[in-house]
């Protein structure tokens, strides 16, 4: 199980990367987070139970927030299917945006918000049971699957709204 957890993070952090449209981007966002349920549901130590009752706290709280964020701005304009369209976002809705980058900020772990502390119990818990290489290769992976989350918010703030829109 430890195995199919870090497989599941490394191949979601990568797949991540080169998404253009939302529904993609979220479903391999859920893979990675699933990923870290199953670390730490492999460790079996109650420290590692705890991680993951924590994480999935934060994860149904993240998710609420980002799905509520994606409903609200539908309603409000056109269904924004691609990553880009969502650039234009910010003139018509500024707390819609800031709202949308704050979960993005903790979905990707960003201290000092939910989302890093759930991560970083979920690797303590994988330290203590000495797992020290894959604690390594799962903090990469999840350093690489922050990068497709501020690649959002980027578009966000400092890209030009796309033609026709």
């Amino acid at each position: 199980m430890l195995g199919s957890g870090v497989l599941s993070i490394i191949v979601a952090s990568v797949g991540a990367l080169v998404q253009k449209k939302v529904k993609r981007l979220l479903a391999f966002s859920a893979v990675s987070h699933t990923g870290f349920l199953l670390l730490a549901v492999s460790c079996g130590s109650i420290g590692s139970i705890k991680a993951c009752t924590f994480y999935l706290i934060f994860y149904i709280i993240m998710n609420l927030s980002l799905f509520s964020t994606i409903f609200s701005a539908t309603t409000q304009t056109q269904y924004l299917k691609y990553l880009v369209n969502w650039s234009s976002q910010t003139t018509r809705n500024s707390l819609l945006i800031l709202t949308f980058t704050l979960t993005l900020f903790s979905i990707a772990g960003i201290p000092p918000l939910g989302g890093f502390y759930s991560k970083l119990l979920v690797l303590t818990s994988l330290i203590t049971e000495y797992h020290g290489i894959f604690t390594v290769i799962v903090a990469f992976f999840s350093c690489v699957a922050c990068f497709y989350y501020i690649r959002i918010i980027k578009m966000f703030f400092f890209t030009g709204s796309p033609k026709g829109v």
